[in-house]
C-alpha cells in the first residue's frame, strides 16, 4: 500500500507543481515555465501576425489588424479599401474573386460586365443596372436612352435622333419633322434644302450650289 500511494503522488508531481505555479500568476495569465517566475497574458485565439498583450487581447504587427476589429481575435492581413469580393492574402494584397476586378484606387474588388455597362453601372457580375431614364437590353446588356415621342432610336451610337416623315434631300433632320440644310443649301417656301446661287440662278434651276 505505501509502494502504491507514494507512486501515484510522484505521478501527481507535475500536475500539482503546474497547479502551484498557476496560481502565482493573476487571473488571466500563466507562467512560462515551472522554474520560471515570469507570468505572460493568456489569449484564446493565437494571436498569428501579432502578440498577446493583455488576457484575450492581441496587439497586431504593422499591416495586419484583428479580425472584425474585435481585439480579441487574431491578427490578419488589412488591405486598403477591405478588399471587398476580394481575399487580403498580405498587407495591400488584395486577390480578387473570379469575375471582379480590383479597383487600385478604392481597393475594392469590382464585378466585371463585357458591355461595359454605358449609362448604367455594373452592380453584379455580367449584370448591368441603368441609370434613370435608360432601359436595360437584357440580350446585350446595354442601357438604351428612353426616346420621347417624335424620336427614335439609334443603335449604333446609342442615341435618340429625330424622325422626319419626308427624306431631308441636301439636309439633315434637326428636330421632329424639321430639315436643316447642308452648307451652301437654303431652305425653300416647300420646306426642302435648295442649292444658294450668287446670281439668284434667273430663268432656270440651281442645281448645285454656285451653279
Amino acid at each position: 500500500m505505501l509502494v502504491r500511494r507514494a507512486i501515484l503522488i510522484l505521478a501527481l508531481m507535475p500536475s500539482l507543481s503546474l497547479a502551484a505555479s498557476s496560481k502565482n500568476c493573476p487571473i488571466g495569465y500563466r507562467k512560462i515555465g515551472l522554474q520560471s517566475r515570469k507570468c505572460v497574458p493568456i489569449c484564446r485565439q493565437k494571436c498569428g501576425s501579432g502578440n498577446c498583450i493583455k488576457p484575450n487581447v492581441c496587439s497586431c504587427l504593422r499591416g495586419y489588424e484583428n479580425l472584425n476589429k474585435l481585439s480579441s481575435n487574431r491578427c490578419v492581413p488589412k488591405c486598403k479599401g477591405g478588399c471587398h469580393n476580394g481575399r487580403c492574402a498580405a498587407p495591400n494584397k488584395c486577390f480578387c474573386a473570379p469575375k471582379y476586378k480590383l479597383n487600385v484606387t478604392t481597393g475594392h474588388c469590382l464585378p466585371i460586365c463585357d458591355s461595359g455597362c454605358p449609362n448604367g453601372s455594373c452592380k453584379i457580375p455580367g449584370v448591368c443596372t441603368c441609370n434613370e431614364g435608360f432601359t436595360l437590353n437584357p440580350t446585350t446588356q446595354t442601357c438604351h436612352p428612353q426616346c420621347k415621342d417624335g424620336y427614335k432610336l439609334d443603335f449604333t451610337d446609342n442615341r435618340c435622333i429625330p424622325v422626319c416623315s419626308t427624306p431631308c434631300d441636301n439636309g439633315f433632320c434637326s428636330s421632329p419633322e424639321t430639315c436643316g440644310c447642308n452648307e451652301n443649301y437654303q431652305k425653300g417656301l416647300d420646306n426642302k434644302c435648295a442649292p444658294i446661287s450668287k446670281d439668284g440662278c434667273l430663268n432656270g434651276i440651281c442645281t448645285s450650289p454656285g451653279k
